[in-house]
């Protein structure tokens, strides 16, 4: 019963833990001093050159281990970097989430000839951070389908519905917002920072192309998607 523990009675502890460590790293040792004198004892079995050669061919093995060891311990830091980027995407995403609920959850329908162009600019980046939430999900990155040609491009519709990835794959066929933006999250989650951008094109007029934000330079996948065709 609960009412018969004293908890203030002494607890002696056993010392079997600390005598299985100790046991445990005394075998170990003793194996490791057994296994370098095995080598010893080969090696000097050796005649010189075959010795020279097998010493050799060791540190050889050794390297390539230490470098297996490395490349590993990169491929973590890699990964940790990525993830921090993807994290600081999502915190810089969180406002315009907020401010742009209507992006998120259906289309946009900007109207561009009345609209100054950074607003048109962030709105864009809101189906940006869209379209990499859905590639963080498992939507298919755009670039397949316009390389098999199954998503092409299509002149601007008048209502200027932008699409989101999932919404390309739905209606295989997309403008230029439409792609820049699914492109331009497709080379960012690949570790690749950028951006769609929007430029005047002419009066009333308005084309959106990928900037690649390492380098600073513009790449239009509409083109790449059929547009001018």
């Amino acid at each position: 019963m609960l009412s018969d523990y004293d908890d203030s009675a002494p607890v002696e502890v056993g010392d079997f833990g600390i005598s299985a460590v100790v046991a445990a790293i005394t075998a170990a040792i003793a194996f490791a001093s057994a296994m370098a004198e095995k080598r010893r004892a080969y090696l000097a079995s050796l005649s010189p050159e075959a010795r020279a050669l097998e010493i050799e061919r060791s540190k050889q093995r050794w390297k390539w281990f230490v470098n297996l060891f490395r490349k590993k311990e990169e491929r973590k830091r890699r990964q940790r970097e990525f993830d921090a980027r993807i994290k600081h995407l999502q915190d810089r995403s969180a406002p315009i989430r907020g401010a742009m609920r209507h992006v998120l959850v259906g289309g946009v329908r900007p109207t561009l000839g009345s609209m100054p162009l950074d607003e048109a600019q962030l709105m864009l980046q809101g189906l940006y951070y869209r379209d990499i939430l859905q590639l963080q999900h498992g939507a298919p990155p755009i670039s397949q389908g316009i390389a098999s040609g199954e998503i092409r491009y299509d002149v601007r519709d008048p209502g200027e519905f932008w699409q989101s990835i999932g919404e390309l794959w739905a209606s295989k066929r997309g403008d230029c917002e439409d792609i820049a933006s699914a492109i331009a999250a497709e080379w960012t989650l690949e570790g690749r920072p950028a951006r769609p951008v929007i430029y005047r094109s002419g009066p009333g007029k308005a084309h959106a192309v990928v900037k690649d934000m390492t380098t600073g330079q513009l790449f239009d996948p509409s083109i790449t998607a059929g547009m001018g065709r």
